[in-house]
């Protein structure tokens, strides 16, 4: 039976070393479990009684029993499954598949960031636009901000809140709004009844939006912003609706609030900590206070830093094809200027261009600079720069 060890170990060979250690001590389980002394009398015993089903199944039980986790199991269960194909012993597949436990893979949700956050929401409709914004500001479950309903806010209260029924628990909670979303939120359910939803569907306020709808425009407003990459487990995306909640409890654990304040405004059950001591709606109020700061988003006015900074590009841009035409006519005014017939015809389209150019160079601010103006500059320079050419 030398030639059993032999062939495993030339099988060996050709892997790496952390490989051959792992393999290794798969055959060894292999055999403690089923009480074999050695590996040529388990291949022995294998092909003679034809029991490699009832083998396997008592080396995976064994393997559960040690505690290993599912990814060593279906390691080992690899490992074992090449040492019985290399000696020509089978099993059922079916058998091996039911028996052998699925590796967990756990999705591996991230926090989305401020400056990602105030480039997708630009990207949504209003009712989204806020309930995504709700979402990473308060730490709340997207289904239970859902369910919350105009009577359910208290934008007058200092700080502004809101009570929240918790998906899980059912317990009511108070989570407190940033000034800047709260003042959103005003302007949004003004004349609504109180019996409205804050974020609801098209069809009007007595329908709440749709989880499901409001997930697949976040996605995609994603896809649009920063881009939709998968999470290290390949079961999902790296950001969903959820990693705002987990954005939330990264924003306040970074800035040093207490740890059970969080838990207690994310509604997480606190365990022991509950029966000893909850903090009081006014102590959490003064707590976040402090922090306050750190969740605004200012939303609106970096969307109108944006919008500025877009036409300040679009300007330059503008500009700068302006200032190459100049120069293109220039150099044909001057040519035209030295042909002697046309001289004065020219000069005098010279003159008018000139006067053209200051009048509405006059007319645009240095604050602002209108479209319309751009193309009557385009229109009047093309216009003198045709006749000089036809002369």
């Amino acid at each position: 039976m030398a030639g059993v060890i032999n062939l495993w170990e030339n099988f060996l060979a050709s892997r790496s070393e952390k490989t051959r250690e792992a393999y290794e001590d798969a055959l060894k389980l292999f055999l403690a479990a089923n009480n074999y002394p050695d590996a040529p009398s388990a291949i022995a015993d294998l092909r003679k009684k034809r029991s490699a089903d009832e083998k396997f199944s008592n080396f995976l039980s064994f393997l559960r029993e040690r505690g290993l986790s599912p990814s060593s199991i279906a390691l080992y269960s690899t490992a074992m499954r090449q040492f019985l194909t290399l000696y020509d012993v089978t099993i059922n597949p079916v058998k091996l598949r039911a028996l052998t436990p699925r590796r967990r893979l756990v999705r591996e949700l991230r926090p989305l960031s401020k400056d990602d956050l105030t480039l997708i929401l630009p990207l949504m409709r209003p009712a989204k636009r806020l309930f995504v914004w709700f979402l990473f500001a308060t730490g709340c479950r997207a289904n239970e901000a859902a369910r919350l309903r105009i009577r359910d806010l208290d934008l007058d209260a200092d700080p502004p809140r809101a009570v929240i029924e918790s998906e899980k628990t059912y317990r009511k909670r108070v989570v407190f709004i940033p000034k800047d979303l709260a003042q959103a939120l005003r302007r949004w359910i003004e004349g609504k009844s109180p019996e409205h939803y804050v974020f609801h569907n098209e069809r009007g306020p007595q329908y709440p939006l749709d989880v499901n709808h409001v997930r697949s425009a976040f996605q995609s407003a994603l896809r649009r912003a920063i881009g939709l990459r998968r999470d290290p487990s390949n079961k999902g995306w790296m950001y969903s609706l959820h990693s705002l909640r987990k954005s939330f409890k990264t924003v306040l654990q970074t800035a040093g609030m207490d740890g059970l304040m969080i838990e207690t405004l994310l509604g997480h059950d606190t365990g022991v900590d509950r029966h000893y001591y909850l903090p009081s709606v006014e102590e959490m109020a003064a707590e976040w206070r402090k922090f306050e700061d750190r969740l605004l988003l200012d939303f609106e006015k970096r969307a109108k830093v944006t919008e500025l900074e877009d036409k300040v590009k679009a300007l330059e841009t503008q500009v700068e094809v302006l200032m190459r035409m100049v120069k293109l006519m220039a150099g044909d005014l001057l040519a035209a200027l030295s042909e002697g017939p046309a001289k004065d015809r020219a000069r005098l389209s010279t003159e008018r261009l000139g006067s053209e150019l200051v009048a509405i160079a006059q007319r645009i601010g240095p604050d602002k600079v209108e479209r319309e103006d751009l193309r009557e500059l385009l229109l009047t320079l093309g216009g003198i720069y045709g006749k000089i050419k036809k002369d």
